[in-house]
């Protein structure tokens, strides 16, 4: 950024480093290391995380699937078991009559019987096998839910704890380094620190001008034996340090505005150009005085004199007009007045 150049509103202007460093070295960079590092591990957990419950929740869903297919089979045998067991009961009760007509021995009956009784067993069989599909599904679909309620839970930890993180982070940055933007679109009249320098609170970094065609003021202490002869509207020639008026001439510039009363030692410590620079043991009365430039950029050998804030100026104040015997005869009139009578009304 350089004195002179357009800026938009909110351009950053200074970036202010707010740092602690200790012998251990710098507080608040140690810091956002740790946190990155702490971000950098969380992340990883979130990522773990997720691919152990994908990975997890994977498995109980094959499991659910072998199991689902293995209740589809079941259930295809227990039917034909079931109409295989209702076709020999149907048998047996055949043999029982043939064998009571004496058509079949009772060796038949009992083989018979006996196969009966193996068809049965084996339909129960079936039977507590499909009952035992139904329940391994119905736990292994209860742990699908709980495992996937865990998971969930433990990732919206992982990742609240990692917005924290975030938001911690942003905590330190913000308090390591922040920016300085500018209030409004305009020029920059003037930059008052530099890289490297210490500021404080309430400090004066930037002057931006949202016209730059906008005037110029100054403002000048005029001591109490110059204040009668000075009023609005008065004409003054105004010389700046930055550019010698042995070279650049004098500027024109125009009162807008004195005090009618001596300025306070306080009003006077606030100003860097004040005559008493802050020192309450001055006594001298001084009346504040505002200068506004004529031209708020003069020209110099078609050269744009760029007159910004916090440039160091000096004026000439025209105050009184006497002939010149008068200014050479001026000790007499002192002495004549120092021994005078008194003044009657």
């Amino acid at each position: 950024m350089d004195v002179g150049q357009r800026v938009d509103k909110d351009t950053p202007l200074y970036q202010i480093s707010a740092s602690q460093v200790t012998q251990f070295g710098d507080v608040n960079k140690k810091k956002i290391a740790s946190v990155r590092l702490q971000l950098v591990k969380s992340d990883k957990i979130i990522r773990a995380l997720k691919k152990n419950r994908e990975s997890i929740l994977n498995n109980i869903q094959q499991q659910i699937g072998t199991y689902n297919d293995a209740l589809k089979q079941s259930k295809i045998m227990m039917t034909d078991s079931l109409t295989l067991t209702k076709e020999m009961q149907r048998a047996l009760n055949e043999y029982q009559q043939y064998s009571r007509s004496h058509l079949i021995t009772k060796d038949q009956l009992n083989n018979q019987r006996y196969m009966y009784q193996q068809q049965k067993s084996t339909y129960s069989n079936l039977y507590f096998q499909n009952l035992s599909n139904v329940l391994q599904l119905v736990n292994l679909r209860s742990d699908l839910e709980i495992k996937s309620a865990e998971f969930d839970e433990q990732i919206l930890k992982a990742e609240a704890q990692h917005e924290n993180l975030q938001r911690e982070l942003a905590e330190a940055e913000i308090k390591d380094r922040f920016l300085v933007l500018s209030p409004m679109a305009g020029q920059v009249e003037s930059l008052v620190v530099t890289e490297g320098q210490m500021v404080k609170s309430g400090d004066t970094l930037a002057q931006v001008a949202n016209n730059s065609e906008q005037a110029v003021y100054s403002v000048f202490w005029l001591p109490d034996r110059a204040r009668p002869f000075v009023k609005n509207g008065d004409r003054v020639n105004v010389r700046f340090e930055s550019f010698p008026y042995e070279k650049y001439g004098q500027f024109s510039g125009e009162i807008i505005s004195v005090s009618t009363v001596p300025a306070s030692l306080q009003e006077l410590a606030n100003y860097k150009n004040s005559p008493v620079n802050g020192e309450s043991s001055h006594v001298a009365a001084y009346y504040k005085t505002v200068v506004k430039f004529a031209r708020a950029k003069p020209f110099f050998q078609a050269h744009k004199l760029y007159i910004t804030g916090g440039m160091k100026t000096s004026a000439v104040f025209f105050l009184e007009r006497r002939p010149l015997y008068q200014w050479m005869f001026s000790p007499l009139y002192k002495i004549q007045d120092s021994v005078a009578e008194h003044v009657h009304e």
